[in-house]
């Protein structure tokens, strides 16, 4: 879990500073399909938590800051 956390807030910088071309070769189609990648993995993560908070499985948190 801790893993996921970390890779999840390097994506979310990467995507915050526009820099998500690092992930992939100078390919326009790569960008853009790793950007939609990234935006999907981290919804689909977010409603994950969701689920669990609602649940009750998980206490409710401050939620992280919007990607912009």
């Amino acid at each position: 879990m801790e893993n996921e956390i970390i890779l999840m807030e390097c994506a979310c910088d990467y995507c915050r500073r526009k820099e998500l071309h690092l992930l992939v070769s100078d390919d326009e189609e790569g960008i853009e399909d790793i950007e939609k990648l990234l935006m999907v993995t981290l919804l689909f993560g977010a409603l994950k938590e969701v689920k669990l908070m609602l649940e009750g499985s998980v206490e409710v948190s401050i939620p992280p800051a919007p990607i912009v």
